[in-house]
């Protein structure tokens, strides 16, 4: 029974989010090409998260999960900000180009991990991970 209802969850975003890929690719298209990307964009985040809310509640009712709210408020802060700082600079940079798109990347990156540093969204063993992930990808001087 639990694995159906998930199943009726994943089965329901799978739909919406190609109703809401069609529709918003198809009004905007008529404005251009790079909002048809962010149609799509806004389309699959909007049913990820739809999709979150929904395992967020099977969780509680049915599995006795409780999910921390606090661990998913500072991200999705963090997450706003930065697509409000990409929306701005996608405004200054309108012509989406390969250097422009990288910028734009990295950009996100650094103006997510700050928010986070900032709104204090990382625990200890989030800031040991992270060490730890640098320390195997430097290449080993030999």
């Amino acid at each position: 029974e639990k694995m159906q209802i998930i199943f009726r969850l994943s089965f329901f975003t799978l739909i919406l989010n190609i109703f809401l890929n069609y529709l918003l690719i198809k009004i905007l298209l008529n404005y251009s090409y790079s909002n048809v990307i962010i149609g799509a964009a806004v389309a699959t985040t909007l049913s990820w998260t739809i999709y979150l809310v929904g395992l967020v509640i099977i969780s509680r009712n049915k599995l006795n999960i409780i999910v921390d709210n606090k661990l998913i408020i500072k991200p999705l802060i963090c997450s706003v900000i930065m697509v409000l700082v990409l929306l701005f600079f996608k405004i200054i940079l309108p012509d989406m180009t390969l250097w422009s798109g990288l910028l734009l990347v990295a950009l996100g990156i650094v103006v997510y991990v700050l928010a986070m540093l900032l709104l204090k969204g990382l625990n200890k063993e989030d800031v040991l991970l992270i060490k730890s992930l640098k320390t195997k990808i430097k290449p080993s001087q030999s």
